[in-house]
């Protein structure tokens, strides 16, 4: 097949200016929408990639295999580079965080409830729930969670969290006007400090609506708490190589408890995060019978 030279160069620009989209991100919503789509954009580079290959063109190739090699080295850069892998540390002392979109849920109350109890988490933490899944999981679990911090109320800042841990301190904080939790428990005769938040869509946009606005007012709520280990669960509506999100990264000098993610899994929107005196062990996705994504869940460690 002949592809002409300018057609080729048009071909390669295009995908220069999409790469230097993704790596600076202006505030723009459709830069936003395709850096949300950087995994697609990788496979759909391999795919060009193998058909230019079948077609003989190799600079195409070498250009299509490069452009998803960066890319995917961006996407690296912006994981957890320091996530290690002890099963022995596993099964010892670690704290171990279920989080759960209940908006997502399809399956029902009962096997949803299976799934917890075989996990048997220290913490769970719920949003997007309603009324009804608030008193169905209240009833259920407070037995064997006899510590709990809700929001009670039907809309996206509702939240419920249940711990075996007692809450030394908890407390209601606001994100431009949201309320979100904040919780201080011991463990290991230390306190470890947790943040359940629900940060709003980009769609959200507006004066103190969009989610720019409340990760500043994160930001600033971060750094002035005392200095203790920290940890952040919840939805935050953006991939964790948006630009917003590392920026609150770097700001507030927190890590990023995802090392990767998967084609078969939708683009990653809620996370957890935590502070140098932690470490993370595991964060794996979670599944309902029907495959849909509804949560996330970590196992964590001091570091001594």
């Amino acid at each position: 097949m002949n592809i002409s030279t300018s057609i080729q160069r048009i071909l390669m620009g295009s995908i220069s200016v999409v790469i230097i989209l993704i790596f600076f991100q202006p505030d723009i919503p459709f830069v936003v929408s395709l850096s949300e789509n950087t995994i697609w954009i990788i496979f759909s580079l391999i795919i060009f990639s193998i058909f230019f290959m079948i077609i003989k063109k190799s600079n195409l190739v070498y250009f299509m295999m490069f452009s998803a090699a960066i890319l995917t080295l961006f996407l690296k850069d912006s994981s957890n580079e320091n996530l290690m892998f002890h099963g022995k540390d596993i099964n010892s002392s670690s704290l171990h965080i279920m989080h759960f979109n209940i908006l997502d849920v399809e399956e029902s109350k009962e096997n949803f409830l299976k799934k917890i109890e075989d996990s048997d988490p220290d913490i769970v933490s719920c949003q997007e729930l309603s009324p009804a899944w608030n008193k169905f999981l209240n009833k259920t679990l407070k037995q064997r969670y006899p510590y709990t911090l809700s929001i009670n109320q039907f809309d996206p800042d509702a939240k419920l969290v249940f711990s075996k841990y007692k809450f030394e301190k908890k407390d209601t904080f606001y994100l431009s006007g949201h309320p979100q939790l904040d919780a201080i428990i011991q463990f290991e005769d230390n306190l470890v400090n947790i943040l359940f938040t629900y940060v709003l869509p980009y769609s959200m946009a507006g004066e103190n609506a969009g989610n720019h606005y409340q990760l500043e007012d994160l930001t600033d709520y971060i750094k002035k708490k005392e200095k203790m280990p920290i940890m952040i669960v919840g939805e935050f509506n953006q991939v964790y190589w948006a630009k917003r999100v590392r920026t609150f990264l770097y700001d507030t000098k927190l890590n990023n408890a995802r090392r990767s993610v998967s084609f078969a899994v939708r683009n990653p929107l809620d996370h957890m995060f935590y502070s140098k005196q932690l470490r993370c062990l595991k964060l794996g996705e979670i599944f309902d019978d029907s495959s849909n994504h509804i949560g996330v869940e970590g196992v964590f460690k001091l570091v001594r």
